[in-house]
Formats: structure tokens, C-alpha cells, sequence
């Protein structure tokens, strides 16, 4: 069972420290402003979880996860994981996010680069899925043109061999 305000007020004296004051507070959800970055801290009662989103006060937020934690800032992941929140809070802003405290946006700007690496990665991955998926339709209907032309769409280094004879099959009926 979580305690949110009981969490919370651990949390606000820390922050304080680096001259952070709370900006806005709705339930279940507190957001800090020092001069230059802003963190809010917040639990989601669907998924059960607490977030945690870090920016600069001219810029966009960006959620603290596993991923851009082991990523951005080499930190351990266990402790996000398996720790109760605010041990993980306080232990990874006086680590690995202690710059961020201090005002240096360095690694906010690598976690924008990171989220925009990630969504260029689901996006190529998507579209590498539709691809295979409009091959496969093609092959099933022996249209043989757009399978190779869909195929030819997607990295064919990652797939089965049996595209390959697929393709080499394709490429043979086109052919006579």
C-alpha cells in the first residue's frame, strides 16, 4: 500500500536542498521547479506505479525508465526495480542524477536524444512488421512482384531462411 503524501514529504526536504520548491500539487501528483529544471514526481492508480518525469523549464519532460536509466545514465536498474520509490528517488538523484539537481541539463539532452533514438527504432521496427506482413499477404496470393518489392523493404539479414527461398522462388516466377 503506497503512501503518497507520506512519500512525498521525504521527498521535499531533499529537493529542497538543491533549491527546488514545489510549483503544483494535484492529487497523487507534485511538481518541483528550481531555477533551471523541473521534476515531477506521480502515481498512476491504474498501473499502480509511481513516475517520475525530469525537464528544463523551456522544454518537454521526460519519463525516468529502466531503459534511459541503464542508458543515459549507466545507473543500476535493480534499485529502480526492486526498491521502494523513494529509496530509489533519493539514491539516484544523489548519484547518476546529481547533476541534474545542480542545474546541468547535459544528460536531459541525452535523454532527449534517447527518446528520439527509441521512437526511431519502434518506428522502423513497425514499419519492418507492416512490410513483412504486406510480403506474406503478397506470397499468399502468388503476387510475386510485390513480395520481392515488400521484401526488398526490410532488413532480410534478421530473417528465416525460408524468405530467402522465398524470395529466390519469387524472383524465378518473374522471370518466365
Amino acid at each position: 500500500m503506497i503512501n503518497f503524501d507520506k512519500d512525498i514529504e521525504t521527498i521535499t526536504p531533499f529537493l529542497r536542498q538543491y533549491d527546488f520548491l514545489i510549483a503544483e500539487t494535484y492529487k497523487d501528483f507534485v511538481k518541483y521547479e528550481s531555477e533551471h529544471t523541473e521534476i515531477s514526481v506521480g502515481y498512476d492508480n491504474r498501473d499502480h506505479n509511481y513516475f517520475t518525469l525530469i525537464g528544463s523549464k523551456t522544454d518537454d519532460s521526460i519519463s525516468l525508465d529502466a531503459v534511459n536509466l541503464r542508458d543515459v545514465f549507466a545507473y543500476d536498474v535493480e534499485i529502480f526495480i526492486k526498491k521502494p520509490f523513494v529509496t530509489f528517488f533519493i539514491n539516484f538523484f544523489s548519484t547518476k542524477g546529481l547533476d541534474i539537481l545542480n542545474g546541468d541539463l547535459t544528460k536531459f539532452n541525452e535523454l532527449k536524444r534517447n527518446r528520439e533514438e527509441r521512437a526511431m527504432r519502434y518506428s522502423k521496427e513497425l514499419i519492418e512488421k507492416q512490410n513483412l506482413k504486406a510480403a506474406d499477404n503478397a506470397w499468399s496470393v502468388n503476387n510475386y512482384s510485390d513480395f520481392i518489392r515488400y521484401l526488398d523493404l526490410v532488413n532480410r539479414s534478421n530473417l528465416p531462411e525460408s524468405y530467402e527461398l522465398k524470395y529466390s522462388i519469387a524472383k524465378d516466377k518473374l522471370s518466365n
